[in-house]
């Protein structure tokens, strides 16, 4: 997908630190949000501008990261390769199941 918006103003806000800020007005918050904005790569900003517009979605910050987490979410990692060999041990981790079992004791 070829790029045609520039988001070097993105990258500069959001690379500039609380303290050493020349905008004294944004807030340890503003500069959170916009480095999560940064970085999130290009393709997939562009396809939610296209999609946004599409669909008639009003156009945010919010709905960018909101897009940006279910777009990470739909491709799968990597899962870890299987151990070799043959083990004695074979582990559980029950605190889910005790924590459930003591919420229902009478």
């Amino acid at each position: 997908m070829n790029s045609f918006f520039d988001y070097s103003f993105i990258t500069t806000i959001a690379r500039a630190s609380v303290n050493s800020s020349p905008l004294p007005a944004i807030t340890r918050d503003e500069s959170s949000t916009w480095q999560k904005v940064a970085r999130i790569p290009n393709e997939v900003f562009e396809d939610y501008l296209v999609t946004g517009k599409e669909n008639l979605w009003e156009l945010s910050t919010a709905g960018l990261l909101w897009y940006a987490r279910q777009q990470a979410m739909a491709e799968p990692g990597e899962a870890p390769p299987l151990p070799d060999g043959v083990f004695r041990v074979i582990y559980a981790d029950l605190r889910c199941c005790a924590a459930r079992a003591t919420l229902r004791a009478p």
